[in-house]
C-alpha cells in the first residue's frame, strides 16, 4: 500500500473529505493542531507522494503572527528537506492568491501544480495541471440557508489580539448580519464569539463548507481572499468590507490572477464602508476531477 501525506493547516486544509475514498493507500494527515506527529518520526518512513493544501512558505513564525502558537510545529520546508517522497504536489487553496512570491522558490521543488483551471504560467506552465476545484468536490451540510446574510471573517488572529480594532471595522455591519462563519482554527476566538453571540448573530460550524453557501445568500467578507472569486463562480455579487487589515489594498488592482482572463467581474461599486463586486454571466466548469487527482497518487 502506498504512503501518502496530506498537508495543510485549518482553512488551508482542504484534503480531508477525500480520505475516506482513498482506501487503497495509507493517507497520513498533517494537520498539526488536529493530528499531532513528530517530524523525527515521520523521517522513519519513506513516502510515495504528499499533496500539499497550504502555501508552502508557512512557517511557525508567520503561522503564530496571523493564527496562533502551535507546539511541534512542522512547517512545508521541513517536509521538503527532511522526508523522503517521491513526488511533491501542490493544491492551490486559494482563488485569490494561488501562489505567493515568497513560495516562488520551493514551488521549483514540486512536480505538479494542481489548478483549478488551465492557465498559461511563465516560470511554472509546464507543472500546472487543471484538476477542478477541490470545494467543488461532493460535499453536504447540515444547514440550509437561503436569502440571509452571511459574514465570513477573515484576519481573525489579528482581530482577536486586536479587539478595540475589531469593534471599530465591524460594528456597524454587524448590525445587519444573520450569520457568520470563521475557517478553522485550534483556538477559538473567544472576544469575537462572544461578540456575535451577544449580537445574536448565528454561526456556521467551521466543519462546514463555504462553498455550499456563496450561492443563494448576501456574500460579505473582509477578505482579500477565496471567498471572493468562490462567489463570482456562483454569479452572485460580494460585499467587501474596507477594514484596518485590508486598508492598503489598491482595490482596483485587488483581483488580478489567472481568473482574471474570465472576466467574472462585471463591475465595482465603491462606497465609504464597501467595494461590492458584480458578477458577469461566466459559464466555467470547475468541478473537480477525483479520477484524474487519483491516478496522479499512483504514478
Amino acid at each position: 500500500m502506498k504512503n501518502i501525506i496530506f498537508f495543510g493547516y485549518g482553512s488551508e486544509y482542504l484534503l480531508s473529505p477525500l480520505i475516506k475514498h482513498l482506501g487503497e493507500f495509507n493517507v497520513v494527515e498533517i494537520n498539526n493542531y488536529e493530528k499531532k506527529h513528530n517530524l523525527e518520526n515521520l523521517k522513519k518512513n519513506n513516502y510515495d507522494a504528499i499533496v500539499f493544501s497550504s502555501h508552502l512558505n508557512l512557517d511557525k513564525f508567520l503561522y503564530n503572527v496571523y493564527y496562533e502558537n502551535i507546539e511541534n510545529f512542522i512547517s512545508p520546508i521541513d517536509i521538503l528537506n527532511q522526508l523522503k517522497i517521491k513526488k511533491k504536489y501542490y493544491l492551490i487553496h486559494d482563488l485569490t492568491d494561488f501562489y505567493l512570491n515568497e513560495e516562488i522558490n520551493l514551488l521549483d521543488k514540486i512536480d505538479k501544480i494542481f489548478s483549478p483551471i488551465d492557465y498559461d504560467d511563465p516560470l511554472f506552465g509546464v507543472k500546472v495541471e487543471n484538476i477542478g476545484w477541490i470545494k467543488s468536490f461532493k460535499s453536504s451540510h447540515s444547514l440550509e440557508i437561503i436569502n440571509k446574510k452571511i459574514f465570513f471573517l477573515s484576519d481573525i488572529g489579528y482581530y482577536e489580539k486586536n479587539f478595540e480594532n475589531f469593534i471599530n471595522d465591524f460594528k456597524e455591519i454587524i448590525k445587519d448580519i444573520d450569520y457568520y462563519k470563521l475557517p478553522s482554527m485550534k483556538t477559538r476566538p473567544s472576544k469575537i464569539v462572544n461578540y456575535f453571540s451577544e449580537n445574536k448573530i448565528n454561526e456556521i460550524s467551521d466543519k462546514e463548507s463555504s462553498y455550499n453557501y456563496l450561492k443563494n445568500n448576501q456574500i460579505y467578507t473582509n477578505g482579500i481572499s477565496s471567498i471572493i472569486f468562490e462567489t463570482l463562480l456562483h454569479k452572485n455579487f460580494v460585499k467587501v468590507i474596507k477594514s484596518t487589515t485590508n486598508s492598503f489594498y489598491e482595490y482596483n488592482n485587488l483581483l488580478k490572477n489567472p481568473f482574471t482572463k474570465f472576466n467574472l467581474i462585471r463591475k465595482l461599486n465603491f462606497s465609504d464602508d464597501l467595494i461590492e463586486i458584480l458578477p458577469n454571466e461566466v459559464e466555467l466548469n470547475i468541478e473537480f476531477d477525483f479520477s484524474k487527482f487519483k491516478n496522479f497518487l499512483r504514478i
